[in-house]
């Protein structure tokens, strides 16, 4: 089903938690609704399923103009963070409750809503816990019961509001392949609430990132990632390191130790400087580079992460380093020099980027940063 939300804001008092949003969600598509607390997303998603309404704007669904209906005119599938079962239910009669309150000219007969149920527990795989009440299941086993709900009754749309935030690490990411499996299996339509950035990138298709009731930007997780179109979406997808910089005469001087040396169509003023941590290495002796000091180093799984602090950053610079690359010793306390591969550069108070580069080399002594591909107009 192909969703389209137009223009549609949504007070409380005067709290704005949704300003004047517009999206298109196209069939089959999983989508994740991506902002942290207060950024607007669940009351999107409420709105979505019949349970808030707007102050503003309509909700098409499949272009039927749906913004007054009810919840249970929508066929919407339903998912809560906290599971919201029945505890005096067995597992199946909680995944049977949609089916036998449907009026009695919709409603299955005994032996389909059995027949569906038991379908639905081995698709979820838990048809052996049937007979068990919630309180009888792990965190992991209670989500798929109340997926296996929002599941029974057909929906043509699947609406999930940060259903594993209540789970442990690694039941989190066993859930999350099973969960876009069977978006994929059934052809659903699915729209995914979540603060947990790894979340987003794994499960959808495209992400809209949503801060203080807007959408920021809309993509596909690489798009986000590699290409955020302002300073909130490169802070608040991945880890970025931020360099204060200044623009004078169309050349970026960063901290006054990184002069850009192409020519950049922008006003002089300040402007911010943002590199991921994988797009910084330590120079060898035989290349220029930024001074550093170590601060502190860890192994992250494959990766080395290591925390420097340089003349050209008020803030701890983060390096993300192959573990399998050999760099010696590097304790609190080492010396040594960095180099940035890729950066992208903002005007202060521009919320779209001035250049955007992903190869770039630190000269000698002056540490000038040359640009060598890709300008944006400001």
């Amino acid at each position: 089903m192909r969703i389209d939300i137009e223009a549609v804001s949504r007070r409380f008092g005067s709290f704005l938690a949704l300003d004047d949003v517009s999206l298109a969600i196209q069939p089959g598509e999983f989508l994740a609704l991506l902002g942290p607390s207060g950024s607007g997303k669940t009351t999107l998603l409420r709105i979505l399923a019949g349970l808030e309404r707007v102050d503003e704007g309509v909700i098409r669904f499949d272009g039927e103009n749906i913004t007054g209906s009810s919840a249970k005119e929508r066929n919407i599938g339903l998912v809560f963070q906290h599971y919201a079962l029945f505890r005096h239910m067995t597992v199946f009669e909680n995944v049977a409750f949609g089916l036998r309150v449907r009026p009695r000219s919709r409603r299955p007969s005994r032996s389909d809503i059995e027949a569906r149920v038991r379908s639905l527990l081995e698709l979820v795989q838990i048809g052996w816990l049937a007979d068990r009440y919630p309180g009888q299941l792990s965190g992991g086993q209670r989500q798929r019961v109340a997926l296996a709900r929002a599941l029974a009754v057909e929906p043509s749309t699947l609406l999930l509001d940060e259903p594993f935030g209540a789970l442990d690490a690694k039941v989190r990411k066993e859930l999350r392949l099973w969960l876009r499996k069977l978006h994929d299996d059934m052809g659903l339509t699915s729209v995914f609430v979540t603060h947990d950035q790894d979340e987003a990138m794994e499960l959808a298709d495209r992400i809209a990132v949503m801060n203080h009731g807007q959408i920021q930007q809309v993509g596909s997780p690489r798009e986000i990632y590699d290409d955020p179109i302002s300073p909130f979406v490169f802070e608040f997808v991945g880890n970025a390191n931020r360099f204060e910089a200044v623009i004078a005469n169309g050349l970026v001087t960063a901290a006054g130790s990184a002069v850009a040396e192409a020519r950049i169509d922008a006003p002089d003023g300040p402007a911010i400087l943002y590199s991921r941590p994988h797009q910084i290495a330590i120079a060898r002796a035989s290349e220029p580079g930024l001074p550093a000091i170590v601060q502190a180093s860890a192994f992250i799984g494959p990766t080395l992460s290591v925390k420097v602090t340089t003349p050209a950053s008020r803030d701890v610079v983060e390096l993300q380093l192959r573990r399998g690359d050999s760099h010696g010793a590097l304790r609190a306390g080492t010396e040594l020099r960095i180099r940035v591969q890729g950066f992208t550069l903002f005007a202060a108070g521009n919320s779209r980027p001035l250049l955007h580069e992903y190869g770039l080399t630190w000269e000698a002594e002056a540490a000038r940063v040359l640009i060598q591909r890709d300008s944006f107009s400001p």
